[in-house]
């Protein structure tokens, strides 16, 4: 039996909005309806609707790569203008980089070698150019400030600099890691068929 998730549905309603999180909750409020119907005339609702919440569930999939699609090509237009930016200026770069270099130079290895631990670890904070540069200095701690540099996506300062395309970032990789037909909900991957109100409990409460 298709279990209704009630918390689920009215956490869903409350705090995802935009996109096709609309398209999705005007989807299932049609399909509470049908279902009170259903009832009513003595059917029995998750046999009758199976179909419209496969296709429903179908869609969700197709919209959510469609979103992908649309964040994708977002943050490489981000990534373009940070670049122009960038290069526009080229001396800014170059004194970052000779700051980073300053800085680890003055530091021992076992100073860096701590510093890798702690830095993968989320302890310390290093710019991009000071990872790379105690990088250099220590070759055998690069997975461990590759960790680090991923993590805070240093390496794509155009994300890592705007919190709003952060939380973009983010979204996206939530919605890569959704199993078909699902939406994410306070962190817990929950399938679309959970979310309709088959037997008319929200109106019950």
């Amino acid at each position: 039996m298709k279990r209704f998730e009630p918390d689920m549905r009215i956490t869903y309603e409350k705090d995802r909005a935009g996109g096709i999180n609309n398209t999705i909750k005007s989807e299932l409020k049609k399909l509470d309806s049908k279902a009170k119907a259903l009832r009513e005339e003595g059917k029995d609702p998750r046999v009758e609707l199976a179909g419209e919440v496969n296709e429903l569930a179908g869609r969700i999939s197709l919209g959510f790569h469609k979103t992908q699609q649309n964040i994708d090509k977002y943050l490489d237009e981000k990534r373009v203008e940070y670049e122009e930016r960038r290069d526009r200026k080229p001396e800014l770069e170059l004194a970052r980089m000779e700051r980073a270099k300053l800085k680890i130079a003055a530091m021992d290895n076992t100073e860096l070698e701590n510093m890798a631990v702690q830095f993968a670890a989320g302890q310390v904070e290093l710019t991009h150019e000071e990872a790379l540069a105690a990088m250099a200095r220590i070759p055998e701690q690069r997975e461990t400030f590759k960790e680090g540099i991923q993590d805070r996506m240093l390496d794509k300062p155009w994300i890592s600099e705007s919190e709003e395309n952060q939380t973009i970032y983010e979204q996206q990789q939530r919605d890569i890691n959704t199993p078909p037909g699902t939406v994410v909900i306070d962190g817990t991957s929950i399938h679309v068929e959970h979310l309709v109100d088959y037997d008319n409990e929200l109106e019950q409460e």
